[in-house]
């Protein structure tokens, strides 16, 4: 199915372009807003139906990969993970609310597609 192929092209492209930002000196938001917007219109030219459910899980994937990724190979990571089981949960909650954020602002981005009727 098409719709597979498109979800993992934008999670792949989403965690390129997060690890691209964390490179530069931008912001952590500034370059997940960005990203959400990217994501959101890319796929939104790319697929018709259920068009917010896929925005909406490629972005919440990309962001939870991105943070596993973080919590692993940085130091900072592995402080979280030597504080124990309470500071891993609290970090786990924050990343969630902070992922759907992202996610949600994706899927609104969604909105501005404009509605072509074929003729």
């Amino acid at each position: 199915m098409i719709h597979k192929k498109d979800l993992i092209i934008s999670i792949s492209i989403g965690v390129i372009l997060l690890s691209l930002f964390e490179h530069s000196s931008m912001s952590h938001f500034t370059a997940e807003v960005i990203t959400a917007f990217i994501i959101g219109r890319w796929l939104s030219k790319r697929i018709e139906n259920h068009l917010k459910r896929y925005v909406f899980t490629s972005i919440m994937i990309y962001n939870m990969l991105g943070w596993i990724l973080i919590l692993i190979f940085t130091h900072d990571g592995r402080i979280v993970l030597e504080y124990g089981m309470g500071m891993v949960t609290i970090f786990s909650g924050t990343v969630f609310i902070v992922a759907l954020l992202y996610a949600t602002i994706g899927s609104l981005i969604t909105r501005t597609r404009k509605n072509v009727q074929p003729q």
